[in-house]
């Protein structure tokens, strides 16, 4: 990839949204199409600058309180500060991970069964005015783009007065893997086997958990559905009303 013109600059800023969430703005119209690193905690999230060199993201917040820096491909970086002020009541989980696989996270609201309502995932239709209510969470994506960044998943939910009183259960799905595990993602293949971590943030304490392995699965083996679905993997989340 040719790298950006010496005089190329970048500007960024961040600005607080409801239920704990960032919008993100940056501009560098010489870098239209190229990938930034958004560096806040200890994630790497990658965005892709639009056909106008723009960037305009709604992002999770890693907590109240944030530094954040994005960083081009070419090594130029631009920071921004902002506090989150009601990250203190957001239940939010992220599944982070580096390798060349396929994750999901998975969150079975309220009894919900797989494939029903209540249960929510990357591939479902986000709930937008049921997260502002308190009454159903939301996963946001973002994988790893061109080589940079991390994979990561956030669900999060916003609990309110509105909200039901229950056990939200959490899963991790091994997605690349499928129902019937095929090469390379089973057997004694490394990528039977990928890395990943939970990172917990609850009512602004953040819990970062460390790195894990999947439990690599036997090749044209079928999954149950306690296979696919891993709940040990991750906590649930117990929401007990305001």
């Amino acid at each position: 990839e040719a790298s950006a013109p010496v005089d190329c600059p970048l500007e960024f800023s961040a600005f607080p949204a409801s239920g704990g969430m960032m919008q993100l703005e940056a501009t560098s119209p010489c870098r239209a199409g190229r990938v930034a690193v958004l560096h806040m905690d200890d994630l790497r999230i990658a965005l892709r600058f639009d056909a106008d060199g723009r960037i305009a993201n709604t992002v999770p917040g890693a907590g109240r309180d944030l530094s954040l820096e994005l960083v081009t491909a070419d090594g130029v970086s631009a920071t921004a500060s902002l506090t989150l002020l009601d990250a203190a009541t957001v239940e939010r989980v992220a599944l982070v991970w580096d390798g060349p696989v396929d994750l999901n996270l998975h969150a079975f609201e309220f009894g919900a069964a797989p494939g029903a309502e209540g249960h929510v995932w990357a591939g479902g239709e986000p709930d937008a005015r049921g997260y502002r209510r308190g009454v159903a969470g939301f996963v946001s994506s973002f994988p790893a783009l061109d080589g940079l960044g991390q994979s990561v998943e956030f669900y999060s939910f916003n609990p309110g007065r509105r909200s039901p009183v229950g056990r939200i259960a959490m899963a991790v799905e091994f997605a690349s893997r499928g129902p019937v595990p095929q090469a390379p993602y089973c057997g004694g293949d490394p990528l039977a086997s990928p890395s990943f971590r939970i990172l917990r943030f609850n009512r602004g304490v953040v819990d970062r958990g460390a790195a894990r392995l999947f439990e690599a699965a036997a090749c044209d083996a079928a999954l149950t559905e306690n296979s696919i679905y891993l709940r040990d993997l991750v906590q649930d989340i117990l929401v007990v009303g305001r």
